[in-house]
Formats: structure tokens, sequence, C-alpha cells
């Protein structure tokens, strides 16, 4: 399908729906956030360079693109204010830290393509300052109700496109939205099949959807729209079996239940015995039997299982060399295999290696962003994942619906990317990183408004 046709038709659905709302005299801001959210899987970009093909791109490539949250933040300029700035990045310190380390990789004496890293940071401005801006103008009402409606909308149309290929057979809807590079994912370049919806690869629908059912649950949970939130709910889990991403398969287990057991003891310690015990337990149990004796225990156990965990023993062998290389500050955002590529001394430490290793990156964002960024980074990355579920833990009960919402959708978004980021790259894509920190942005932004 033609992207900028595709572009079009939906621009022109949103200012139909525009229309369609003002008629009956309701506020339509929220449709602002809903086309950023609906726009973000499909990745609408204009390209200012062109990539050498003989180039190694990092997880974010090395192409500066007109995005759509740049040309929304561009849209949103007139509504900066001083004042409110000083306010938003009091209570989003997180953002400082990323420009600190991105500042650190771009004087990284051991980045080897500043340039890659720039490509980075110049997307994450854009996405960072459409959400600033978008705050200084909408309200939080209208920011969830944009979030709400987008994802709604999103899997209501993940699950058809999933019953379509595999389940149906209709290949050519893995043609539609990315080509053929989305159709040959779908396929694992012709080894197994597995949905990949809107996005390009099975793994990165599964992880959406994953996010996208802790956000339904979080609803459901806090009494918002229950019918609606259970039965997207439920769309929800025949996308994911049709993905055949297992890890997908655990990490969606895993998240839905401790997401569950973050809103059953709200206000309890988490870490009793007692608590601990009635969630570890019968989730052991429920896992085990999903791997051994379910009807997908065979997607667990085949042959193919053992060269999975060798491929992510041998990524993590190159990570732990690249680190060796430069352990505080890393080797620069966005240029691991780059700098693997670079360094033919330490491509000689490691076994012979097939090109996948060194042309697709590491499958452990946790490692990425060690060898990347350093210690120094590394350490943040923890530090942001605790200080965010101790912050989200105490406001889960003490706030508003809808920050309780946010509250309680971060858990699940944080332990989403904690266990799926174990196993793959996703995470950190185009597709799936806007998601994220668009959720951290609205928990800390409105973390502090209590309830009335």
């Amino acid at each position: 399908m033609n992207r900028i046709a595709l572009l079009i038709f939906i621009i022109l659905l949103f200012f139909g729906r525009y229309f369609l709302i003002r008629a009956k005299k309701k506020s339509a801001k929220y449709l602002w956030i809903s086309f950023f959210i609906l726009s973000t899987p499909l990745q609408f970009e204009f390209s200012l360079n062109y990539l050498n093909p003989n180039d190694i791109q990092g997880v974010w490539g090395k192409v500066i693109n007109v995005s759509v949250p740049l040309i929304l933040a561009l849209l949103f300029f007139g509504y900066f204010r001083w004042k409110k700035l000083h306010s938003i990045l009091g209570k989003n310190q997180w953002i400082l830290y990323i420009l600190l380390v991105l500042i650190i990789s771009m004087l990284n004496p051991y980045n080897v393509d500043s340039f890659a890293t720039f490509c980075f940071i110049f997307y994450f401005i854009s996405l960072i300052g459409f959400f600033i801006l978008a705050s200084f103008k909408l309200s939080k009402a209208e920011i969830f109700d944009g979030l709400f409606d987008a994802l709604r909308i999103l899997c209501s149309i993940q699950v058809i496109l999933a019953i379509c290929f595999p389940l149906l057979k209709l290949s050519f809807v893995t043609e539609l939205f990315h080509g053929k590079v989305a159709a040959e994912w779908a396929t694992r370049m012709n080894t197994r099949v597995g949905a990949v919806g809107l996005f390009v690869h099975p793994g990165n629908l599964a992880l959406f959807t994953i996010l996208a059912s802790s956000f339904f649950l979080a609803t459901y949970l806090n009494g918002y729209r229950t019918k609606l939130s259970l039965f997207l709910l439920a769309c929800n889990v025949p996308t994911i079996i049709l993905t055949y991403s297992r890890t997908s398969y655990l990490a969606f287990v895993l998240v839905v239940s401790i997401v569950y057991f973050f809103h059953k003891f709200r206000y309890q310690n988490l870490l009793s015995v007692s608590n601990i015990l009635k969630f570890v337990v019968p989730t052991l149990l429920f896992l085990g039997w999903l791997v051994y004796f379910s009807p997908f225990s065979e997607n667990f156990l085949k042959s193919d299982s053992s060269d999975m965990v060798e491929a992510r023993s041998i990524h993590f062998l190159i990570a732990l060399t690249i680190f060796t290389a430069s352990p505080i500050i890393g080797v620069g955002v966005n240029t691991h295999l780059t700098f693997f590529d670079h360094n033919s001394s330490i491509q000689k430490m490691l076994p012979a290696i097939q090109e996948f290793y060194t042309v697709n990156p590491i499958h452990n964002i946790h490692l990425i962003i060690l060898t990347e960024t350093g210690l120094i980074g590394f350490v943040l990355w923890i530090c942001f994942l605790f200080n965010s579920l101790a912050k989200a833990k105490k406001t889960i009960a003490n706030t508003s619906q809808t920050t309780s919402i946010f509250s309680l959708t971060l858990v699940g978004f944080i332990f989403a990317y904690i266990i799926y980021g174990l196993t793959g790259w996703a995470p950190l894509s185009k597709g799936l990183l806007p998601f994220f920190l668009f959720m951290v942005f609205c928990f800390n932004t409105y973390e502090y408004e209590k309830k009335v």
C-alpha cells in the first residue's frame, strides 16, 4: 500500500471524526493524542538523507526523518511556555538524565559513528517535544481519552489482521503496511508463521499487545468502561496466540499477573511472604503447565528452541566483548553494531559467527543499554526501573482514577520491557519505544494529583 496515500486516508478519517464530534458540541482535542498513538506502529517518516547500502545500522538506523511527532510538535509550538517547561521537566527528570547520556555519547571517543547517535537524538527530541507541548495544551482527561481511543482502535485492527493471517492464510495483509519486509518476517524467513498486524515483525505485535493489555486491565480494575475494557483485553488473547512468539506467551502471563498483583495488594506490603506465595506459586504452576502440558508446549519444546538459546548466548558474548572495550561510558547510543564491525580484533576474540550476529542488534535491550551507554547509562536504567515501580506502587491506591490507571499501566509496561527485553530488541524499536516513553511521561506528569 502506498504509504503517503495511507497517511492521507488516516488524516481524512480523523478530520471526519473531528467534525462529527464537534457537531455533538463535544471536545475533540483528544484526537491529537489518538492520531499520534495510531500512527506509531505505522512509522510514517520522510527521510532527509540517504543511507549508504554498505553502512551498518543500529536499532534506530542512520537516517534523519521528518516524523509524525516532529510535525505535531511544530503544530503545537505556539503553546510553548517557559514557566510550564520548568514544571514539566521538574516532574520528568528522567528526560534530563537521558539527554545527559546522549551528550556523553556524542562526545564519547569510542563512538565510531556519532551521526547514528545524532539520528536517535533528533527523534528523541521530536518525541519529547511533542509530549511536553501537548501537555501544555491538553488536559489529563483529554490525553487519557486519546490513549484509550487509539488503543481501542489498534487492538481491534490487530486481532482482525491476526485472524486474516496466519489463521485464514490471507498472506496479502502482511504486506499492506510495511511491504515485503513484514511479509518475510510473518513467516520468519520461511521457518514458521506468525501474525504481524500493523507492525513489521510478530515479536513487535506481541509486545504491543502485552502493553495494550496492561492498559486495558488497568482500566478494568479501576472501574473505567469495564465491559469494553474486558472485551478488548479478551481480543488481545488471540492476537498474542497467533503471533506464535514463545517469549510473548510467557511475558503476557507474567505481566498480566503482576499488574493484577499490584492492584490486589495496593494497600499492603507487596513483598510480604504471604503475598508472594499467593502470587508466585499459582503463576509458576500455570507457566509450568503452559510450557510442558498445554496445547502450546510443542511451540516451546520444538528443536529450534535450542538454536534460539544458542543465538542469545552468542549475543551475550558479543555484548560482553564490546562492554570490556569501554565499560564506563559505552561505545555510543545506536552504534554497538558499527563498533563491532569496525573492530576486527574484537571479532577475532569470538568463535566463528554468522552474518546474522553482525547485522542484527543484540537481542537483549539491557545488554544494548550496557554496551552503548556503559555503566553510567546502565545504572541509571536500573535506578529508573526501581524508582518508577516504587512511585507507581504508592500512587496506584492514592490518586485519581486516571492517574491510578497510568500508574498501574506503567507497572505493566516496565515488567514487559524487563521480561521481553531479555530476549529481543523490539522494545527499543521505533514502533514501540514511543509508547513506553509516552506512558512514562504521563505517569510522571500526573503522579502528584491526589484524590479529591
